[in-house]
């Protein structure tokens, strides 16, 4: 697997050669919330890339032919094919190489994952608004607050997903046989736990 490129890119610079076989090409930023999205998704798959960083404050011309935007991250294959855009770079990645899938198969928990994402994403950026404010020495009470009320939405939703997943998972045990910690088949694998008012089966 190649390693990030130690300059950037910038205005005048000459446009790197064709990706050679066997690699894929990340035109990324080092500091880039989103471009660090991608960056996560290689390496989480093992899939051999370099990463060719770019001057996002005075670009050269010739990237505006990688994305018309000029924005990262872009992905670059051996055959010329370019994919930009955060969150769609991430879904080729999964798709396009084998090995462990990061998304779920189900359509609905496959969903699930995208809108947590979503609402994930939303927050990075006020990550990097902080730490601009901060560098100018600006007034961070009000932004803190809001930063913490997105952090505690998003707990709250991931943890009802993954509640929802684990009942999901008992009514199935259930359906196997009436006890669960009964069960020749897994007779230390469950316990009672409480959602809401409702007493569930959960896998352990």
């Amino acid at each position: 697997m190649s390693g990030d490129h130690s300059r950037s890119l910038g205005k005048g610079s000459a446009a790197p050669g064709p990706v050679p076989a066997g690699l894929i090409r990340l035109y990324s930023m080092r500091f880039c919330p989103y471009a660090q999205r991608t960056r996560l998704v290689l390496r989480a798959k093992g899939i051999s890339h370099e990463v060719i960083n770019i001057n996002l404050k005075n670009k050269p011309d010739w990237y505006f032919e990688k994305n018309p935007s000029g924005l990262v991250p872009v992905l670059e294959t051996s055959k010329g094919q370019l994919i930009w855009e955060s969150p769609i770079t991430c879904e080729y990645l999964d798709e396009a190489f084998p090995g462990k899938k990061l998304m779920p198969s189900d359509p609905y928990e496959r969903a699930c994952q995208k809108m947590l994402l979503e609402d994930f994403s939303k927050i990075t950026s006020l990550l990097f608004k902080h730490v601009l404010a901060v560098k100018d020495g600006q007034d961070t009470t009000a932004l803190k607050a809001e930063i913490a009320e997105k952090f505690g939405k998003l707990e709250e939703e991931t943890l009802q997903h993954v509640l929802r997943a684990r009942a999901e998972e008992s009514e199935l045990l259930k359906s196997i046989c009436a006890e669960p910690n009964q069960c020749r088949f897994c007779p230390n694998a469950t316990r009672r736990f409480m959602v809401g008012t409702q007493s569930q089966w959960l896998t352990t």
